[in-house]
């Protein structure tokens, strides 16, 4: 009898394992439509780019996580407002556009949860789009959900070339030095938005801790996790912001 019973109790989470897995390859939800431009040095071929497929580099923030069998997020007027908002900022690539600083501020968590979806479906190549979002993000840090999306963002696989991700860029003479340097700013645009952001949190949290000793435990433990970056030059800024911490 006992036998019997394990059997149809194997059975059964045989059943659930199998409807998790077809849960897990259905397709990711819309939140909100596309909100992307082409990236840098690309032909604004349209207003939103395509979606990356999944296993992009980096994993979006458990409290973050929009995952393909989750719910559609239904957003407020309010949040819609701030979306749209962002939509457009990012069309007409105004890095000074006022609404950045009125508009886009206390974010809600449905807004965050968009713009993180957003941020992963986006290819790497979209440099300003995406360091747009963690820049918004970063410097609302309200929880070590926040923490852990930023965290995510510097783990993400380094980006070879301004134009494609996944290759090697040519070899460049003396000239081409100085486009070179700023290129390699370009593509690292996301990570030092979050090394930034989680620098500014660490001094604001170590001024005023009380109550809030675990944020700043998470905004250290990101810093420090960022020394094991994948890309080289992430180490040394997140070193050397560490070592700036400490005097």
């Amino acid at each position: 009898m006992t036998r019997g019973r394990n059997l149809i109790l194997l059975a059964v989470l045989m059943l659930i394992g199998i409807g998790v897995a077809l849960l897990r390859e259905s397709p990711r939800s819309a939140l909100v439509e596309e909100i992307s431009t082409t990236g840098a040095d690309s032909a604004r071929a349209g207003a939103f780019g395509s979606p990356v497929p999944p296993g992009s580099p980096g994993t979006p923030a458990a409290s973050f996580q929009a995952a393909p069998s989750e719910p559609v997020i239904h957003l407020s007027p309010e949040d819609q407002k701030k979306v749209s908002a962002l939509e457009q900022i990012l069309l007409s690539r105004n890095d000074n556009d006022p609404r950045i600083d009125t508009e886009l501020k206390n974010l809600s968590p449905q807004v965050k949860v968009a713009l993180v979806s957003k941020y992963r479906s986006w290819s790497p190549e979209k440099f300003n789009e995406r360091g747009t979002v963690v820049f918004l993000i970063g410097r609302e840090i309200r929880n070590p959900g926040d923490v852990d999306f930023l965290k995510s963002v510097l783990q993400e696989k380094p980006c070879l070339n301004i134009s494609d991700c996944s290759k090697h860029p040519e070899a460049h003479t003396g000239d081409d030095d100085h486009r070179e340097m700023i290129n390699e700013t370009t593509i690292r645009y996301p990570q030092l938005m979050a090394l930034s952001a989680l620098r500014e949190k660490y001094l604001s949290l170590k001024e005023k801790p009380e109550g809030q000793e675990e944020l700043l435990r998470s905004v250290r433990s990101a810093l420090e996790e960022a020394t094991r970056s994948p890309d080289p030059r992430i180490v040394e800024e997140a070193q050397s912001i560490l070592k700036t911490l400490e005097n």
